[in-house]
């Protein structure tokens, strides 16, 4: 499904926040072809109605927008996975968890030196 499809009742993704979305229904479509949704109104094109600049932003359910929806989902829990990780105090963890995870480290260096040796990226 795209935008220009939709109606009344359809399923859209919306924006929430930075780097995320949640599932919406559309509300309504106005005789003038904005998209109601969440109580906000979106262009056809899926930009939000807004006075600012930024605004949030829907995107109709199609496998595309799955798709980006769940690797944007994946690189947020990425990336908050590196911050928790950057800060953590590894002297608290045993030593046969420090021995794997090290060991898992220089398992994939090894791979990656083998992929550049080898011309791969």
């Amino acid at each position: 499904m795209e935008l220009k499809d939709l109606q009344a009742g359809d399923e859209v993704f919306l924006s929430y926040g930075n780097f995320d979305y949640i599932k919406c229904r559309v509300e309504k479509i106005t005789p003038s072809g904005l998209i109601k949704v969440n109580n906000k109104l979106f262009y056809p094109g899926g930009s939000e109605r807004t006075k600012g600049y930024y605004g949030d932003h829907i995107l109709a359910i199609n496998d595309k927008s799955i798709e980006k929806v769940r690797s944007m989902k994946h690189n947020l829990a990425i990336k908050n996975m590196k911050i928790k990780l950057r800060d953590y105090d590894y002297k608290k963890l045993p030593d046969d968890l420090i021995i794997q995870i090290h060991d898992q480290i220089k398992e994939w260096e090894e791979s990656q030196k083998n992929a550049l040796d080898s011309g791969g990226g």
